[in-house]
């Protein structure tokens, strides 16, 4: 279908969906965050110890179990997040406003640099910054767009 059809509404872009499906998962990779660190003041010393990475748990059997969820929860909500915006980086925008919608939210949702995953690879087999993805994906879109104005 054409960005111009798109636009006149016989179908949604499918980067605007993909993108709320990222914001979401954001805010609940967030919400954990906060969560757990909201329970690290409230424990005692010495009952979160237990720490959970993608690489494996290291569990103290003493730790509150509250903890031991909250760490397994946001390495959850943290995959998530992350399949999320490797979604984004292989969805392409079909119209000027979706494409317009993914910049906005990459500049917004990741202002610090650590907000989307790292060490992607991309389809030539290289590891490259999502930044470097995305900007092929707009690319793409952008001649896709031309090509269709031309027709």
């Amino acid at each position: 279908m054409s960005a111009t059809a798109a636009a006149v509404g016989q179908a949604p872009d499918p980067i605007l969906e993909a993108i709320e499906r990222h914001k979401a998962a954001q805010a609940s990779w967030l919400a954990c965050v906060d969560r757990q660190g909201e329970l690290e003041l409230q424990l005692p010393d010495g009952k979160c110890r237990s720490r959970i990475t993608v690489r494996g748990e290291e569990i103290v059997e003493t730790d509150d179990p509250r903890w031991i969820e909250g760490e397994r929860e946001i390495i959850r909500t943290t995959g998530a997040a992350d399949d999320a915006a490797i979604e984004l980086l292989s969805v392409t925008p079909t119209t000027m406003a979706g494409l317009c919608a993914l910049i906005e939210h990459a500049v917004t949702s990741d202002v610090d640099g650590h907000m989307w995953p790292e060490g992607l690879v991309s389809s030539d087999g290289k590891t490259r910054s999502w930044q470097h993805l995305l900007l092929e994906n707009v690319s793409e879109a952008l001649q896709t767009l031309r090509q269709e104005r031309s027709v």
